[in-house]
């Protein structure tokens, strides 16, 4: 577990990008832009530059970088702060779990460093290996192999900070996109029994499929997504059976974001999805629809969401149906889901990202978006207020805060 300063890192993954990683484009778009930049966000780039951050590192299958954050405050002000402890934030990262990284930056939704900032909390961001040269199962082992050095890694962060106290028993978990798979993963099996709360944004809860179109300048045709796909698996399959092939461990976008859009386009000839075949995991709709009472997590932590009514590449079924199947599942009134559903524009996946200018309204305070802000209030009361989780002992399912909007029904 060795740390490494890295003040203010920006795009600093350990990845490993190999030529089969990109979608067969035109030769001289190739010459010219590879690998195009996305946009940079800058509220949350200001936002970053207002927390410490460090690596670590944690033994799964292979060595896997983890990042800690914590906000930067007066020394004097830190010690009157740490006398209770701080409490934990474990962040998840999305993209498909084909992209993404702990130390993406431009994907860190300002709401939720507003929040980190706010409750000067340690944050967590682990990373795992990533689609197509890695498979589910070595995924979710890296997600387990976290949580059993968790306490390894947070007494070794508190023992390089001397100063700072945290407060083991106040646990959040949070993540986006396929980071929400992760977090449900370790909601329903890894996670420790601390856990309080639990904040999912538009999660991929199941495996997903892509219909054939445009994607960054290149139209994809089945076709073209089947050639591209073809090319990439042969590649990486050359590679494993000559000891080359090497893992990424966590990517910043746009490394990887072809494997996103090709993975879940493609049929193969089973009829499923290449990335379902990459996965080859139950995903957590699968696991979640076949559970019994005996098979609740004894922590019972409560289930916040937030997901676009209209979002494609994650339909808000999703949600919908982890609430529908996990209370089915469970004891009447023991465990709380609660889901907002911001009104977006098709494909708007990640709407909570799309705060960009410095000066602008925070979302989380817009007049469209009090349920977002009610949602959050809740979540941090779960998970930082001692009076909500002895209450939970003996009522475990206390009625949300009436949002001044009206409630949304979820999709049909």
């Amino acid at each position: 577990m060795a740390p490494n300063d890295i003040p203010g890192s920006v795009g600093s993954s350990t990845s490993f990008a190999g030529d089969y990683l990109c979608i067969e484009r035109d030769a001289e778009w190739v010459k010219r832009e590879p690998y195009a930049p996305l946009t940079e966000n800058k509220v949350t780039r200001e936002l970053w530059s207002q927390f410490h951050v460090k690596e670590y590192k944690f033994q799964s299958e292979i060595e896997i970088p983890v990042l800690f954050l914590w906000p930067k405050r007066p020394t004097d002000e830190e010690v009157k702060e740490d006398k209770e402890g701080r409490p934990i934030h474990v962040r998840f990262f999305g993209g498909g779990f084909c992209t993404g990284s702990a130390d993406n930056v431009d994907w860190y939704p300002p709401w939720k460093l507003r929040m980190m900032k706010d409750t000067n909390s340690i944050t967590i961001a682990p990373n795992h290996r990533l689609l197509p040269e890695a498979n589910g199962q070595q995924i979710l082992a890296d997600i387990d192999a976290f949580w059993a050095n968790y306490d390894g890694l947070l007494n070794e962060f508190l023992k390089d900070h001397d100063k700072i106290r945290a407060n083991k028993n106040k646990l959040l978990i949070t993540g986006t996109s396929s980071g929400g798979f992760a977090a449900m993963h370790s909601w329903l099996g890894s996670a420790p029994q601390t856990l309080k709360a639990v904040f999912l944004a538009y999660p991929m809860l199941a495996s997903y499929a892509k219909e054939p179109g445009d994607y960054r300048g290149v139209q994809m045709s089945s076709d073209v997504a089947r050639k591209s796909w073809k090319r990439s698996i042969e590649r990486i399959q050359e590679l494993r059976e000559r000891g080359e092939l090497q893992y990424r461990v966590g990517s910043i976008p746009p490394e990887g974001m072809d494997m996103s859009c090709l993975l879940p386009m493609v049929r193969e000839d089973n009829g499923i999805t290449a990335w379902q075949n990459c996965f080859g995991e139950d995903d957590i709709l699968q696991r979640v629809q076949a559970m019994s009472l005996r098979d609740m997590p004894e922590h019972h932590a409560p289930i916040f969401i937030a997901h676009g009514r209209r979002d494609n590449p994650v339909p808000a079924a999703h949600s919908t149906n982890l609430k529908k199947w996990l209370q089915e599942a469970c004891s009447p009134g023991s465990l709380l889901i609660d889901i907002w559903f911001k009104d977006t524009e098709p494909n708007d996946h990640g709407f909570d990202t799309l705060e960009n200018e410095l000066g602008e309204q925070p979302l989380e305070d817009r007049p469209n978006n009090t349920g977002l802000q009610t949602m959050i209030k809740n979540c941090k009361m779960w998970w930082l207020t001692e009076e909500w989780n002895q209450k939970r002992n003996r009522d475990p399912v206390p009625p949300p805060k009436k949002s001044t909007q009206q409630t949304v029904q979820p999709p049909s």
